[in-house]
C-alpha cells in the first residue's frame, strides 16, 4: 500500500539544503502535472459561489489574510450547518493539525453554536490551548503525532476537519486509511472537510510542507472511502485570487515601511481580496487558489 500521494517524502518544514530545494520544486511540479485525467469517478466537482454579505465578510476576513485562507473560512461559514446537525445529531469535531486551536472558536461561531465537543490535535503543544479551553469548555487538545490518530478518535467523533494541514504530513494516504478504519467501525454518518492547497501553491508558497494537491492526488485519498462514502471537491478562487495573494507581500512591505498608512493599506488590500473572491466565484477556474474536499460517509441523506 502506498503511504503518500507524493513522489517523494521531503518535508520542507524540517529544512532542506539548496540541492534538496531544487529537487523538491522539480518533483512537486511533476507530481502536480502527472496524468491529470486519472481521477476517482466517485469524486464529483462542485461550484462554490457564495453570497458574501457584509456580515459574512466581517465574520471571516482577518486583517492581511491571504485570499486562500479567507476563502476557506467563508466555505466553513457557508456550510449547511443545520442540515449537518440533522444528519449527525450532536456535532463532535476532531481538528487534525489544529495549530493554535483558534478553530474551536471559529467553528462554534460559524455553526451557530451547534458544536457539542471540539478536540484539536497537533504534533506540538501550543501556548494558546489553555486559553481556548478556559474560554470554551467544550474544547480539548491532544499533543500527538498524526501517525497515532487512531487514538484521537472518540466514539462520538462525527466531524473530521483539517485546515492547511495534510500537505504537511508525509504519509497522507496512510492518514486517510486510518480515518477510513474509524469510519467503517463507527458505521454512523461522518462528515470530513479538508481545506487544501492547489497546485498553484507551488509558485505562491514555494517550500511549504510536502506537497500541493490536484484532482488526481486527491482521488488517491477519496477512493479509499468509495465503498461507504461519496466525495465532492470544491475549487476555491482562481486567477484574481492568485494575483491578490502575490500582492499580499507587497502590501505587507509597504505597511512596514510606512507605518502611518498601515490602516489605509490594510483596507485597500481587504477590498482587493473581496473583489477577487467575488470575481472568481462566478466561474470554475482551471487553476484554483485552494480546494475544499468534503467526504460524507455512512450517510442517511446526501447534502453535498
Amino acid at each position: 500500500m502506498m503511504d503518500s500521494s507524493s513522489m517523494h517524502k521531503w518535508n520542507s518544514d524540517t529544512g532542506l539544503n539548496h540541492f534538496e530545494k531544487i529537487l523538491w520544486m522539480i518533483v512537486n511540479w511533476i507530481n502536480n502535472h502527472w496524468f491529470p485525467s486519472w481521477t476517482d469517478s466517485n469524486l464529483s466537482v462542485g461550484h462554490f459561489n457564495p453570497v458574501i454579505t457584509q456580515d459574512s465578510w466581517d465574520e471571516t476576513y482577518e486583517t492581511m489574510t491571504s485570499p486562500s485562507r479567507t476563502l476557506a473560512q467563508i466555505f466553513m461559514l457557508k456550510l449547511p450547518w443545520q442540515e449537518i446537525y440533522s444528519e449527525l445529531g450532536n456535532i463532535h469535531v476532531l481538528d487534525i493539525g489544529c495549530g493554535s486551536g483558534n478553530n474551536a472558536a471559529r467553528l462554534l461561531r460559524w455553526s451557530g453554536g451547534m458544536i457539542s465537543t471540539y478536540v484539536g490535535m497537533d504534533l506540538k503543544r501550543h501556548n494558546n490551548w489553555d486559553k481556548v479551553v478556559d474560554k470554551f469548555s467544550v474544547s480539548s487538545f491532544l499533543e500527538t503525532d498524526v501517525a497515532d490518530i487512531a487514538n484521537c478518535f472518540k466514539v462520538e467523533t462525527n466531524f473530521i476537519f483539517s485546515q492547511s494541514s495534510i500537505e504537511h504530513f508525509t504519509d497522507d494516504i496512510k492518514l486517510f486509511h486510518d480515518i477510513y478504519t474509524f469510519v467503517r467501525q463507527r458505521s454512523k454518518p461522518v462528515i470530513q472537510v479538508h481545506l487544501l492547497p492547489s497546485s498553484v501553491g507551488l509558485s505562491l508558497y514555494r517550500w511549504h510542507g510536502v506537497r500541493q494537491y490536484t484532482p488526481r492526488t486527491i482521488s488517491m485519498l477519496t477512493k479509499i472511502f468509495n465503498d461507504c462514502s461519496y466525495a465532492r471537491l470544491y475549487p476555491l478562487g482562481g486567477k484574481k485570487c492568485n494575483i491578490a495573494h502575490v500582492a499580499l507581500r507587497r502590501f505587507q512591505q509597504r505597511s512596514s515601511i510606512d507605518a502611518g498608512r498601515t490602516k489605509v493599506l490594510q483596507d485597500e488590500y481587504a477590498d482587493k481580496v473581496r473583489e477577487a473572491i467575488m470575481f472568481d466565484s462566478e466561474d470554475l477556474h482551471p487553476r484554483p487558489a485552494f480546494y475544499a474536499l468534503v467526504i460524507h460517509s455512512n450517510w442517511s441523506r446526501r447534502m453535498f
